[in-house]
């Protein structure tokens, strides 16, 4: 799955809430352990390794897209981005 639908321009400071946010919602639901991960400009911008803003964030190694489908969704509703979650 890919984010190119949903219309947002991630820095670095609200993919780290993202991910904050998906840590906190996976520990809450008292999910298994999940491992992912970041490549792509949302890797550099998290690192600070360039000053910019994605629209997208690329995700590697997932257990379940359904289940990281769902979490996302609830997620982008959580920082009020409903209409992109609808998208997914």
């Amino acid at each position: 799955m890919t984010a190119r639908n949903i219309p947002i321009r991630l820095d670095a400071s609200s993919l780290s809430r993202a991910f904050e946010t998906l840590s906190m919602r996976l520990r809450a639901n008292v999910s298994d352990p999940l491992e992912i991960v970041v490549c792509g400009g949302s890797a550099l911008i998290l690192t600070g390794a360039v000053p910019r803003t994605t629209l997208d964030v690329d995700v590697v190694a997932l257990e379940s897209p359904e289940g990281f489908r769902l979490i996302l969704g609830n997620l982008l509703r959580s920082i009020g981005h409903g209409d992109a979650a609808e998208k997914l």
